[in-house]
């Protein structure tokens, strides 16, 4: 398993394991149940989108909605990503490229005009439907809810303490 770039880290949520699949879609179809059902999954990244269209169906059956509640995303750009509902944001691989990048590198070393040399191809991000920008917890301050900071209100009354607190959650609490 590679590293996550720190900037991706978020001091207040762990990352998670990775859940192993199948390709068969029943095991992402069952990891989409699962992931249902914990309020603190926000968004998904599938090593493939036949994957990313079982978790979406599992997050649909059981009442989460891709991507209001939980953002999807999956790897390859397959043809049906673009014609599933919601269309999958997706990692495109240009396979015929890659093909044709290993093949010369294997003839190169093969000729002996070359040693073997992996480079790294970043593929494209093709943004779609199943993807949003993370939705407030409920609760939390907005543009239109301001975060109160002081326990005292006009004329030093008690106000009520609204904001998120360290570990999830909010808090509302009298001054």
């Amino acid at each position: 398993m590679g590293s996550i770039t720190p900037r991706y880290r978020s001091p207040h949520r762990p990352i998670p394991p990775i859940q192993d699949v199948s390709w068969d879609g029943s095991t992402a179809y069952a990891i989409g149940r699962e992931f249902a059902h914990d309020p603190d999954v926000t968004a998904v990244f599938c090593g493939n989108d036949e994957t990313a269209m079982g978790v979406i169906r599992g997050l649909d059956d059981s009442g989460r909605r891709v991507p209001d509640d939980v953002s999807v995303a999956g790897f390859d750009d397959h043809p049906l990503a673009s014609r599933f509902i919601p269309a999958i944001t997706t990692a495109r691989q240009d396979f015929a490229e890659l093909g044709r990048h290993g093949t010369a590198q294997l003839l190169a070393l093969l000729r002996g005009e070359s040693s073997l040399a992996l480079e790294a191809v970043e593929p494209p991000l093709v943004f779609r439907e199943s993807t949003s920008a993370p939705r407030p917890h409920p609760g939390a301050p907005t543009a239109q809810q301001p975060r109160v900071r002081t326990g005292l209100g006009p004329g030093r009354k008690p106000c009520p303490l609204v904001g998120p607190q360290p570990g999830g959650g909010t808090s509302r609490h009298g001054g």
